[in-house]
């Protein structure tokens, strides 16, 4: 029988203790998966339009394709279901507020290597380039004679409904100060009849009975002409004809 002397037993020791050394060195995953956004970043949707989720892919050097893994977290409001949304009609997933918001994608490997990566993603009112400030001039088309002063109005566009701008102030009267909205479609404005209890009951629509249309918005120049019919407890209905033109 061969007897190792404890020398050769401890070099045999500090071999084995190497190897394990080694081995477990090459089995050691520090490498953290790669992460890879689909789609822009950033990304722009209009305001109500449905969010696509445009997605990521992720692979790691030791387990492969772990798209699977990625967990999204996305702070973006959205309409719970399709149903009604306010005054309107709205789809799952539709965009129902404006603002910026991130995105995050989270991935870990089987080691517990971890990648995160960020998406801008824009929410806008398609009609806010228009929510500017106006010159406005006033005319009275049922009593001609009647005249008014030029006034400023600022126009906000709606944090909640796309193609929606807000007039303060509307109307410039002297009494009361309203808040009216249109909804834009295309180039067409729509005002839909907006009644107003608790000030002498006055009431706004668009000039046509049936679609509430009041004018056309010319893009290019900034400017529109709105035709609308107003009326209250004291003031038969009268039709006011009012031009908007950008304030430089």
């Amino acid at each position: 029988m061969k007897v190792l002397s404890k020398k050769t037993g401890f070099i045999s020791l500090i071999a084995v203790i190497a190897v394990i050394f080694m081995a477990s060195c090459k089995t050691s995953d520090t490498v953290a998966p790669k992460l890879i956004l689909l789609g822009d970043n950033p990304m722009t949707i209009s305001l109500n339009a449905v969010y696509v989720e445009p997605g990521a892919t992720a692979n790691d050097n030791k387990d492969g394709d772990i798209t699977s893994k990625i967990v999204i977290t996305n702070p973006i409001s959205l309409q719970p279901a399709t149903g009604p949304f306010q005054d309107i009609y709205l789809p799952k997933d539709a965009t129902i507020a404006v603002g910026t918001y991130t995105v995050t994608y989270t991935v870990k490997d089987a080691a517990g290597n971890t990648t995160t990566l960020n998406r801008t993603v824009n929410v806008q009112n398609d009609i806010s380039p228009y929510a500017i400030n106006y010159s406005v001039h006033k005319i009275n088309q049922t009593h001609p004679a009647t005249t008014y002063p030029d006034y400023e109005s600022l126009l906000t566009f709606d944090p909640n409904i796309n193609n929606r701008l807000w007039f303060a102030k509307f109307s410039n009267l002297s009494l009361y100060s309203f808040n009216v909205y249109a909804n834009v479609r295309g180039d067409s404005i729509f005002i839909p009849l907006q009644t107003f209890p608790s000030s002498d009951n006055y009431n706004f629509r668009g000039n046509d009975q049936t679609t509430k249309f009041a004018g056309i918005l010319n893009r290019n120049q900034y400017k529109f002409e709105i035709l609308y019919q107003s009326s209250s407890n004291s003031t038969s209905a009268e039709i006011i004809d009012e031009t908007y033109t950008k304030k430089y």
